[in-house]
């Protein structure tokens, strides 16, 4: 806990070193410092391919002229070099009149879950026999004979400081698990995959191993079926794929026309069954933080209240642009991206339904595709990357070459089921959720 504060004092000390660089009288600054460790392995054939730990630091620096943007970033060390590069880009630039202010200073709320010091201390060795263990995890049948998998464990602290008085810091861990797999049969061969992530050194490695080799199992001898309108069923991992982006609109993008969600604010959007909230505060979340990357006190932003469409996601910019406050959706990869808008924790209520397959008698249930709705028609069009058929109440045969059509606002007031249990990828807590009537073209 003292280096981690350390770490913190070190970096904003170097960004109130930077500020001091900048003539306030002409221009607004800002500079957000990240200090990052690492240690990952990757198992490749069931071989471990690669061990290693590194870790990074830099700084990066907003200057603005009359809106006027320059952006520069550069090592702590040299840091003046990253000063004077992004002041020399904002005199150079056009003036932006949309542009009204930084942030200002405000109380910051208290997160928990998001620091676990049994990452700090672990070693490369002890990564790599995390990779193992989720590879011999998934080697339930003697058919599995292909296996890659991969861990990895960080730690970070990170700073934002502007000239108007913010200030602030905050320090992070992360753990995470993947695995693929491929079973053979004969000629016949199936596919199967499964990831975790935490804050906390907790990953259920034996879950994620067997789960990834019962997909594989399962997804021998894929199948087309008939194709028709017919009940879609959405694993958890296909809602982030297909229902997510739908309902999670940057402002920018919405006050630019680049959203079919454009002017929907108040709508009834979806059925009454259907909330989803950005939970910059969630315990644990992989996102949580007590603010955002300008500085912005994170918060619960309500998207979708029983089915009515209740905001976008703001950062400072846009939300100047209104003439309302950020929800502290400003985010970043790391010190060498100036802040775009991003969701933070997103957790969309469980319903009532224990099991939303029994009642589907023909269906198709979605574990993953590839596609993502298109943002600027509403439409969806996709194939389904790994799923199966449903027939009489259960899960049979794995799909082949099987695509899914339907408007996102058609099939967000379609949905007539969602269940009890949710599951977490990474930054999204769902349930299963069941859609009445779509468009399912298969063949082969």
């Amino acid at each position: 806990m003292t280096a981690q504060r350390d770490r913190e004092g070190g970096l904003l000390d170097a960004c109130v070193r930077a500020l001091k660089l900048i003539d306030t009288s002409a221009y607004q600054a800002e500079a957000f410092a990240t200090y990052a460790s690492s240690i990952s392995a990757e198992l490749e054939k069931g071989k471990l391919k690669s061990s290693q730990g590194g870790f990074e630091g830099g700084i990066g620096i907003r200057v603005f002229k009359e809106g006027s943007m320059g952006y520069a970033h550069a090592s702590l060390e040299r840091l003046e070099f990253a000063v004077e590069q992004a002041a020399s880009a904002a005199r150079a630039g056009s003036p932006d009149k949309e542009f009204r202010s930084l942030p200002l200073p405000e109380r910051y709320p208290v997160v928990t879950g998001t620091w676990d010091p049994a990452i700090a201390s672990v070693e490369v060795a002890s990564v790599a026999q995390l990779a193992i263990d989720v590879a011999d995890a998934s080697r339930i049948d003697a058919r599995i004979d292909t296996i890659n998998s991969g861990a990895s464990l960080a730690q970070w602290s990170e700073a934002v400081v502007n000239t108007l008085g913010v200030s602030a810091s905050d320090s992070g861990t992360t753990a995470a698990l993947d695995v693929d797999v491929i079973a053979h049969d004969g000629q016949e061969s199936g596919n199967g995959f499964e990831y975790a992530a935490s804050r906390h050194l907790d990953l259920d490695v034996d879950g994620v191993g067997t789960a990834a080799g019962e997909m594989a199992l399962k997804s021998i001898r894929p199948q087309s079926i008939p194709s028709g309108k017919m009940p879609i069923v959405l694993d958890p991992l296909a809602v982030g794929s297909i229902v997510v982006p739908a309902v999670t609109v940057s402002a920018e993008d919405a006050q630019q026309d680049r959203s079919f969600m454009t002017g929907k604010i108040g709508e009834l959007i979806a059925v009454r069954d259907f909330t989803i909230v950005d939970d910059g505060l969630l315990s644990g979340g992989l996102e949580t933080s007590s603010f955002d990357s300008e500085g912005v006190p994170s918060q619960r932003t309500s998207l979708v209240n029983k089915g009515v469409f209740e905001s976008y996601l703001y950062d400072s910019y846009t939300a100047n642009k209104e003439g309302r406050k950020s929800t502290g959706n400003a985010s970043r990869g790391d010190f060498r991206q100036p802040p775009s808008i991003s969701s933070t924790n997103l957790v969309i209520a469980s319903g009532f339904e224990t099991n939303v397959i029994e009642e589907v008698r023909r269906g198709v249930y979605i574990k993953a595709t590839g596609d993502r709705p298109n943002m600027s028609t509403g439409e969806f069009s996709g194939l389904v990357y790994a799923g199966y058929a449903i027939d009489d109440g259960e899960l049979s045969h794995a799909l082949k070459q099987t695509n899914i059509g339907i408007g996102i606002l058609d099939l967000l007031k379609q949905i007539d089921g969602i269940s009890r249990e949710v599951k977490t990828y990474f930054s999204l807590t769902a349930p299963t959720i069941r859609v009445s009537d779509v468009s399912v073209a298969s063949s082969g």
